[in-house]
């Protein structure tokens, strides 16, 4: 029974999305551009064909609007690891549902993460309530899912993965996180060593990484990535 319903909203994605791309006023072309999909997985959508990943939804969530999609994360009942889930979350468009509560939750850029006016004007997507629980998560305000296009940690996290931020991890701790360290905003992989200094490491070779005596380091922690998603194209 659960398959032919996820069987049934699938089709209604594929129907609902060939609708939305054949009739974008700019084209496919554009589409592509702004979305980072590429011209030949938008027509397989136009023409219904292949189901669309959750980095595709959101990309075209972010291009088209809240209005026209949206989401919602299956399997609720699992618990989430950081570097387990790229392959584990799925999405479908769908009116949401009474019988599961759900929080909407904003996608921007991370530099972007403290702009209230972003966040306020962002398109969102909803998570249920139970997936969020699963995975520990204490407060449903302070999520963000964001984004960023520097390639510093691949492969855990690819350039433009979808990344979901709990900021109401804010203290540095071992984990990546988001920090702002002379203005910028950064996503590093934050291990506090036995002598007190603290390394941030990016996952990605090509990087270089730093340490840092705690007791000398003025950076902000922004929060803590709880999830490692799909490409946004």
């Amino acid at each position: 029974m659960a398959s032919t319903v996820l069987d049934d909203k699938i089709h209604a994605v594929k129907d609902r999305l060939s609708g939305i791309i054949s009739k974008y006023p700019g084209g496919i072309r554009e589409l592509s551009e702004k979305t980072q999909i590429s011209i030949t997985q938008l027509r397989r959508y136009a023409k219904g064909e292949g189901e669309p990943g959750l980095s595709s939804i959101l990309a075209l969530q972010h291009v088209l609007g809240t209005q026209a999609i949206e989401l919602r994360v299956n399997h609720p009942e699992r618990a989430y690891g950081i570097e387990e889930q790229a392959d584990s979350v799925r999405a479908s468009i769908a009116s949401p549902s009474v019988d599961t509560p759900v929080v909407s939750v904003p996608l921007v850029d991370v530099n972007h993460c403290e702009d209230s006016r972003e966040i306020a004007a962002a398109p969102t997507y909803q998570i249920n309530t139970a997936t969020l629980r699963g995975m520990g998560v204490a407060d449903y305000r302070k999520l963000l899912m964001i984004h960023f296009r520097s390639d510093c940690m691949a492969p855990t996290i690819p350039p433009r993965a979808l990344c979901m931020l709990d900021r109401g991890i804010a203290h540095l701790q071992d984990g990546i996180q988001v920090l702002y360290l002379r203005g910028q905003y950064l996503v590093r992989r934050v291990q506090l060593e036995l002598d007190g200094d603290v390394s941030f490491l990016c996952d990605n070779r090509r990087y270089s990484s730093r340490v840092y005596n705690r007791d000398d380091l003025d950076v902000k922690v922004i929060g803590t990535i709880r999830f490692v998603g799909h490409y946004l194209g």
